[in-house]
C-alpha cells in the first residue's frame, strides 16, 4: 500500500464547462500561485520545495508555482486561488492524507488539506508522491484556463482553421494576426516583446514519434516562419525535446516540449505541441504554442497558450461536405 493516500472530497473531476457560479466571488492571486498554511515551518518548507520544482521545457529556471507561506488561514487568504493547509497530527499513525475540493470560498480555487503524523513523515512521503500533488495543482490551473477560454475566444480565427485543416480548436483573445500556408495557420498577438503564438498544421502520415516530429516540424517551420533576412527561419533545438503520450478528448496524442531558435538570428524560446494522428485522412494534425519573451518569465505565457491546445479536436465533415 502506498504511504500517501489521496482522498477525494467533493471533487471527482475538474469541471471544464466554462460556466461560472454567479454567487461565488472571484479568487485572488495570479495563476500558478499557491499559499501554504501550516503552524509547522518544516512542513511548510517541504511542500514549498515540491511546488517550486523547475518547469520542464523552459530556457531558464522557473518554479512550477509561486509560493507564499502563512501560519493560519484567515479570511483574506481564504480567497486565494490555490491553498494548501498542512496539519501535523500524531494521531495519524501511518499515512499522509490529502483531501481536496474546488471553489470552497472563491472561484477558481483549489483547496487542499494535508494531514500527516509529523513533518518528517511528510518529507519521506513527498519523495515518492510529491509529483502527484504537483500534477493535481497543474491540472486545476489548466482547467481554469480552459474554462476562461471557453467564455472568451476568437471565432473568426477558429472558423479559418476549421475550413483549412478540418480541425477544431479554441483560440485565445489577442491572437488576431494571422498567416496562412499550405496546411498551415499561424496566429499571433504580433507583439515586439512577450510575443505569443499558436500554429495549427498538418503533415502526411500518422507517425508522431520524436524523430518524425522534429523532421516534420523543421521542414514546415522553415517554409512558413522565416526571419527578416534571407537565410533566417525557425528551427528546433533537437536536444531539448521531450515527448510523452496522453489521452485528449478520447484520442491519444503526443505532447512535445522543447526549445526553438531562429537560424541566423538571436531569437528563441520555448514551445509545446500536441500532435494527434488522423487515421481517417492519413495525416497528423498538430497544434503548437510558442512564445518569444526575452529577459522575462515565460511559464505563465506558455501555459496560458497550452490551455488552447487541450481543446484540439478533429472536425468530422458529413458526406456532403457540410
Amino acid at each position: 500500500m502506498r504511504n500517501l493516500c489521496f482522498v477525494l472530497v467533493a471533487l471527482l473531476c475538474l469541471n471544464c464547462s466554462g460556466n461560472k457560479d454567479p454567487f461565488m466571488s472571484d479568487s485572488n492571486g495570479r495563476a500558478y500561485s499557491v499559499v501554504i498554511i501550516s503552524e509547522d515551518s518544516l512542513a511548510r518548507g517541504i511542500i514549498g520545495n515540491v511546488l517550486e520544482t523547475d518547469v520542464e521545457g523552459l530556457p531558464q529556471r522557473e518554479p512550477s508555482f509561486d509560493v507564499t507561506f502563512a501560519s493560519e488561514l484567515d479570511a483574506p487568504l481564504s480567497k486565494m486561488r490555490n491553498i494548501i493547509v498542512v496539519t501535523c497530527d500524531s494521531s495519524h499513525k501511518a499515512k499522509t492524507q490529502i483531501k481536496y475540493e474546488k471553489n470552497a470560498f472563491a472561484e477558481p480555487q483549489m483547496l487542499i488539506h494535508i494531514t500527516t503524523p509529523t513533518a518528517e513523515k511528510l518529507g519521506n512521503d513527498m519523495k515518492t508522491s510529491g509529483k502527484r500533488l504537483l500534477n493535481l495543482l497543474e491540472k486545476s490551473e489548466m482547467n481554469a484556463a480552459i474554462r476562461s477560454l471557453k467564455r472568451r475566444h476568437l471565432q473568426n480565427q477558429e472558423r479559418m482553421i476549421r475550413e483549412m485543416l478540418d480541425a477544431e480548436i479554441l483560440i485565445p483573445e489577442g491572437l488576431s494576426s494571422s498567416k496562412r500556408g499550405k496546411d498551415f495557420v499561424w496566429l499571433s498577438n504580433n507583439a515586439a516583446t512577450s510575443m505569443q503564438n499558436i500554429c495549427v498544421y498538418a503533415y502526411e502520415g500518422t507517425a508522431t514519434d520524436r524523430q518524425t516530429f522534429i523532421h516534420k516540424r523543421d521542414s514546415i517551420m522553415r517554409a512558413n516562419i522565416q526571419g527578416e533576412r534571407e537565410g533566417m527561419w525557425m528551427t528546433t533545438i533537437k536536444e531539448s525535446i521531450t515527448l510523452k503520450q496522453e489521452m485528449q478528448n478520447n484520442n491519444p496524442i503526443s505532447v512535445i516540449r522543447g526549445l526553438w531558435e531562429m537560424k541566423g538570428d538571436m531569437m528563441g524560446g520555448p514551445f509545446v505541441a500536441h500532435a494527434m494522428a488522423d487515421h481517417q485522412r492519413e495525416r497528423t494534425i498538430v497544434a503548437e504554442a510558442f512564445v518569444y519573451a526575452p529577459e522575462t518569465d515565460k511559464r505563465n505565457q506558455i501555459r496560458q497558450l497550452e490551455a488552447a491546445l487541450y481543446t484540439l479536436l478533429l472536425y468530422n465533415r458529413t458526406d456532403d461536405g457540410k
